[in-house]
């Protein structure tokens, strides 16, 4: 069993990043506009950690969900993330 999300695309119209704070984040302001594409996430269980993309380049340890995944300690979900083409 899966569960598919969509994820709306928006345009960051501006961003503010802070100073740094003491856990090392930093404080964000930004203003964003909605367009109309968005991301297929899929999620379904699994042993391991996999995330796949569309995009090869975009698969694996490197991608942001992985290491979301990874940093919330919840590793038993497969998760697919099919993308717009870039040309879109």
């Amino acid at each position: 069993m899966s569960i598919i999300i969509n994820a709306p695309a928006k345009i960051n119209l501006c961003l503010a990043i802070g100073p740094t704070l003491p856990n090392g984040l930093h404080q964000l302001s930004s203003v964003m506009q909605a367009i109309d594409l968005s991301d297929e996430l899929i999620f379904s269980r699994a042993e391991v950690l996999i995330v796949e993309c569309s995009e090869a380049g975009l698969s694996g340890s490197a991608n942001l969900a992985y290491k979301d995944r990874k940093s919330t300690r919840l590793n038993s979900s497969h998760t697919d993330i099919s993308r717009m083409p870039s040309s879109a």
